[in-house]
Parts: C-alpha cells; structure tokens; sequence
C-alpha cells in the first residue's frame, strides 16, 4: 500500500511537471533565449534551473544525503526547446521514481539544506520542495510570457484554461 504522504508529492510533482512543459511549449520560438532585461532569465534558462534543481533533489531523495556542493555552479542548460522538454521529462521522472522508493519510516530523517543550515529539514520537506521549487519557475515563466505579450495562464485545458 502506498503512503499518502509520498502519493500524493508525487501526484503534486506530476502536476508541476505538466505544467510547467505546457508553459515551455507555449513559449514562441524567438522567445526561447529571449529576456526582458540583462539579469533576467530566459524561458530556457529557466527549464535549465528547473532541470538542475531537479537532479539535486533526486539525488538528495536516493542518497538520503546532502550531495557535495560544487560552489554554485550550474550545468549547461537546453538550447532548443526539443533539449529542454526531454530533460525535464528525465529530471521529473528519475524524481518520480526516486519518491517512490522512499521507505515510510525514512519521511522524518533530517537532511540540511544548504540555504537555512541551522533548521532541520526532512526527507519529507525535500520531497514536497519538487513542486515549489518548479512552481517558483513557472511563475517567472508566466512573468516573462507576459511582459512580451502573452497573457494567456497557459496552464493546460484540462484544468480549465488553455
């Protein structure tokens, strides 16, 4: 039987997962490098933290450990579209398959979080951070949507938009 806990953050991540691809795929070709000022992201850029951000939490969830920090430092993001949605399918599905191999008992085991070191942070909490982080993403995704014109939510039709 599975643990509601661990079903339903994954049911959560499959539901940024979704979103956040539709939000990617409905981004005009010349807007995938496009940003609306110098220290803004692009909508590439963007997947490419999602993505980053995605293989350190599976690898926090697999481990049950803090991986070695390599200083900030981010790897190579997608150039294409094509390149951004088959590593994000990849990220979301290693996470997903990492989330359900977490034990019931392994939820409540503490692992510190680079960015708050001195409050205790749970599997559990590592495991839930999936869909905020990507969610935080999707919003200056849509941020960016609409400072070049696109007001549009795109936000699938399933959900009552699109």
């Amino acid at each position: 039987m599975a643990v509601p806990q661990i079903a339903v953050d994954i049911a959560v991540t499959k539901l940024a997962h979704k979103r956040f691809t539709y939000g990617i795929s409905k981004v005009p070709d010349d807007k995938l490098n496009w940003k609306p000022s110098e220290t803004a992201k692009t909508p590439l850029e963007a997947a490419g933290r999602v993505i980053g951000f995605l293989g350190f939490l599976t690898q926090v969830i697999s481990t049950k450990t803090l991986p070695q920090m390599s200083g900030g430092d981010m790897p190579a993001g997608p150039t294409t579209r094509e390149e951004a949605m088959a590593a994000l399918d990849g990220a979301f599905d290693g996470l997903i398959a990492a989330m359900e191999a977490v034990k019931e008992e392994d939820l409540s085991l503490s692992i510190p979080a680079p960015w708050m070191p001195t409050v205790p942070m749970t599997l559990a909490g590592w495991m839930g951070s999936a869909s905020g982080v990507t969610m935080y993403f999707q919003g200056q995704l849509n941020y960016i949507q609409t400072i070049y014109g696109d007001v549009d939510p795109n936000i699938p039709s399933e959900w009552g938009h699109g």
